[in-house]
Parts: structure tokens; C-alpha cells; sequence
């Protein structure tokens, strides 16, 4: 965080969100009952707690297909999870280089990430792609999720849980969500609104140095 390791640095910052590929990323035209989590397996991700939270969900809706996909240095904790609590052969494991086929019929996207979500790729690519979302609720979340593109949530697997539980019983509001969340993807993070904050900075840098080599020059 800039503002607590240089306050005064800070204070010249701009911060410009994510760029997300809104034709890549949309809707496909089959929903699957499938619940995702798209990481690399660190432990600020929370793949742990996905797992635990999984569990609780596969217990009331065992027809509910799960997928963690991504590597990482946690990989043989979560597989070690996935096998405690009862979920081998359950959740689909692996990593896929291309999201945009599995996102397109994603019905519930979770991020599971505890210190922010603002930012997350994947969290933005399945919002394009109109996959309501459970998010936790840390750092600057409320920026991109509200209760009308699914839930922000604490970071408990329980509270995780019954908010996918709750999408995946209405079909109805799920489906509102998905759509709410691809219309705030292409409003806010798609490559419109990603240049109109980007050139604007661009202008600002140039304009600083040419002041600076002016002021060097005399």
C-alpha cells in the first residue's frame, strides 16, 4: 500500500483499475450448475477456505458441479483438503490457460481472497462473462460487488457457502445478477473507461516532464 509505505508519493498516485476483454468474456448460451473458484494457489487467494466452504455446499447440493483451477505453492495443501473433507472426485482440479469457455457457463464465480478483490482478473472476466459472484468482503470489494451482481460476504467457508446456496436456490435473481454483473464490467472496466483513466495520465506525465526539462534548461 503506497499510502503507508510513502504517504507524500501517495498523494501523486492514480490508481487505474483493470482492463478486462468484454468480447473475450460474455455469456455463453448454457448456464451449468457450476461453481467456480479461478486462483493462483497462495494463501491470500483463500483456496483453503473455498474448500471448506465447498463441503458445506456439496452437502446440500451434491448435483452442484465445482471446479478450483491454478497452481501455486499451496497445491498440495488444497489437494490434501479436497481429500479430507470428502470431495475427491467432487471438485475438478487443474489449470486452464484460457477461462473464457468455462467462464461462459459458469453459474456462480467465488473470490475467496482476503485481503482484496479490487483488481482481480478473474473476478472481472467472470462478471463479463455474466457469472454472478460471491466475493469476500475485504480491502476495496464494495468498489466492484453489491447485491446486485451476487453477495459480499465475510471470510468465513460458512458465510461463503450459504451465499452460493442462496444463488444456486433462485435462478431467477442469479441470473439478474450475472447480467447486472457483465453490464458493470463493460460500464467500468472494459477498454473505454480503462483509456478515458489511462490517457488522462499519460497527458499528466508528459506535461510534468516537459515542466521539468523547461526549468532545467534555464
Amino acid at each position: 500500500n503506497l499510502r503507508a509505505l510513502s504517504p507524500r508519493d501517495a498523494t501523486r498516485a492514480t490508481v487505474i483499475d483493470n482492463f478486462t476483454d468484454v468480447e473475450r468474456f460474455r455469456p455463453g448460451p448454457v448456464r451449468d450448475p457450476l461453481v467456480v473458484f479461478a486462483a493462483r494457489l497462495h494463501p491470500e487467494k483463500g483456496a483453503l477456505r473455498f474448500v471448506e466452504a465447498m463441503a458445506i455446499v456439496h452437502r446440500q447440493r451434491p448435483d452442484v458441479r465445482i471446479a478450483l483451477l491454478g497452481r501455486g505453492e499451496e497445491e498440495a495443501e488444497v489437494a490434501a483438503s479436497i481429500g479430507r473433507h470428502g470431495l475427491t472426485g467432487v471438485v475438478d482440479r487443474g489449470f486452464v490457460a484460457d477461462m473464457a469457455p468455462i467462464f461462459a457457463r459458469t453459474a456462480v464465480f467465488v473470490s475467496c481472497q482476503l485481503h482484496e478483490n479490487l483488481g482481480s482478473s478473474s473476478l472481472l472476466e467472470a462478471m463479463a462473462s455474466g457469472a454472478a459472484v460471491v466475493a469476500t468482503d475485504v480491502g476495496s470489494t464494495h468498489q466492484i460487488v453489491d447485491d446486485s451482481v451476487g453477495a459480499r460476504v465475510p471470510t468465513t467457508a460458512q458465510a461463503i457457502a450459504e451465499a452460493v446456496l442462496d444463488l444456486l436456490r433462485d435462478p431467477a435473481r442469479r441470473g439478474a445478477c450475472g447480467a447486472a454483473a457483465r453490464r458493470r464490467v463493460v460500464e467500468r472496466y472494459s477498454g473505454g473507461p480503462y483509456l478515458a483513466q489511462l490517457l488522462p495520465g499519460y497527458e499528466t506525465a508528459i506535461r510534468s516532464e516537459e515542466h521539468t526539462s523547461e526549468l532545467q534548461s534555464h
